[in-house]
């Protein structure tokens, strides 16, 4: 813990103190494109479209003075395998297309990937049509990697690791999710769990909003900095840090007076667990052990997880620790294992009366019921193939262990 608070203490102070020259400057600039000239860019990229576009990359002469665009090819196209003796490339295979090697020619092929296959099963589904009216074809990268996000129609859109895996961060069902889902800061904690091998403690971690980005503020022991929502960097790298006692509108111009709280930083259930976990420390130092105590599940945005536990029991909990309806299982039931609530989250943001089925412990029920018609769906509430009429229930293949996803 205390290795990866030091190191985000030292980011913020190598970024805040940096104090050298930047010779990528403008007026390098204008001394570089006087002497020489920019290579044009392709049409593609002076006047994109959805069949015509390109991907600006840096440039590779001096401080990326010229604007360098290479123009995506489709599928059967000839590529580049990116020999160093090659000439510098003007195209770069499209979204979801590398360059392989086929009848010994390098041409522009379709990704080997788990959402790049997902996207191919979804389209043939709907060419059989076996596809399900709330199913949604996931989104990939042009790496081949899950987007940032997934929806459930009429439900929620959530934020997604690159591997699809469902990550912190959600909103009620938009259709335009790219605008409200970048999940940068969720994403991030996501990849240093899985290099720490476990949870990381609320301050060791950069703070996420509910939607999965970074909260504006950011503090490192007792000192706060502005930075931006989607990437995390410093947003006013000149503004000294503020003190947490002094957080307020007047000290910090990323102050968000919805979502802040002046002289304080950690929210209910950071404090919670800091709390806890300095007591714990305490009895450690003095040669106890702590027994009987139960640490609260925080989210990523310093309020409660949707999984809550008692010495007996475990329930779902809004973000302010309170029990959600009656979903609430003993330990020792089957459904405990596997619960995550999500259910009966997404309940408590719906505004729609129509509002999904839940098993005891706040999971979704694998069969779900709309206006006459029942449909599979997984853990998050994805459909899951076809819907039937009601009366033929028996058909789908979800009919047994409808609790235990």
């Amino acid at each position: 813990m205390k290795k990866i608070l030091a190191l985000i203490s030292c980011v913020i102070f190598l970024i805040k103190n940096s104090k050298s020259e930047n010779v990528c400057n403008e007026e390098f600039c204008k001394a570089y494109l006087a002497k020489e000239s920019c290579a044009e860019l392709p049409e593609a990229c002076k006047s994109p479209n959805s069949t015509h576009n390109g991907i600006f990359l840096p440039a590779p002469g001096p401080c990326n003075c010229c604007k360098y665009c290479l123009q995506n090819t489709g599928k059967g196209e000839p590529c580049a395998m990116g020999d160093p003796s090659s000439l510098t490339p003007t195209t770069i295979c499209g979204h979801g297309l590398a360059c392989k090697i086929t009848n010994d020619v390098p041409t522009c092929q379709i990704m080997d990937t788990p959402c790049i296959n997902a996207q191919l099963s979804f389209d043939e589904n709907v060419e059989t049509g076996s596809i399900g009216h709330l199913e949604t074809k996931p989104s990939c990268d042009r790496n081949g990697l899950y987007g940032s996000y997934h929806c459930v129609p009429g439900e929620i859109c959530y934020c997604v690791a690159e591997n699809g895996e469902r990550i912190f961060g959600e909103v009620p069902f938009t259709p335009n999710p790219i605008f409200a889902l970048k999940c940068k800061c969720s994403r991030s904690y996501h990849k240093g769990k899985q290099i720490n091998n476990r949870n990381l403690n609320p301050n060791e971690y950069f703070r996420c909003q509910s939607n999965g980005d970074y909260d504006t503020i950011q503090c490192v022991e007792d000192k706060c900095l502005c930075v931006d929502a989607d990437n995390g960097h410093l947003t006013y790298p000149d503004l000294e840090p503020v003190n947490v006692t002094t957080i307020a509108e007047s000290s910090l111009p990323c102050f968000n007076n919805n979502t802040h709280l002046e002289a304080e930083y950690f929210r209910i259930c950071e404090e919670k667990y800091l709390d806890m976990l300095n007591k714990t420390e305490e009895y450690k130092k003095n040669g106890f052990e702590l027994f009987g105590h139960i640490m609260p599940n925080c989210q990523l945005d310093g309020y409660f997880g949707p999984v809550q536990e008692t010495f007996n029991t475990k329930y779902c909990s809004d973000i302010l620790g309170n029990l959600l309806e009656n979903f609430e299982v003993p330990k020792t039931s089957a459904l405990s294992p596997t619960m995550n609530c999500n259910c009966a989250r997404v309940r408590t943001i719906l505004m729609d009366p129509e509002k999904p089925e839940c098993c005891e412990n706040g999971n979704y029920k694998q069969i779900q019921r709309r206006r006459g018609l029942c449909r599979c769906v997984d853990k998050n509430g994805n459909q899951i193939g076809k819907e039937v009429n009601c009366q033929q229930i028996g058909q789908l293949k979800c009919l047994t262990n409808a609790c235990t996803i």
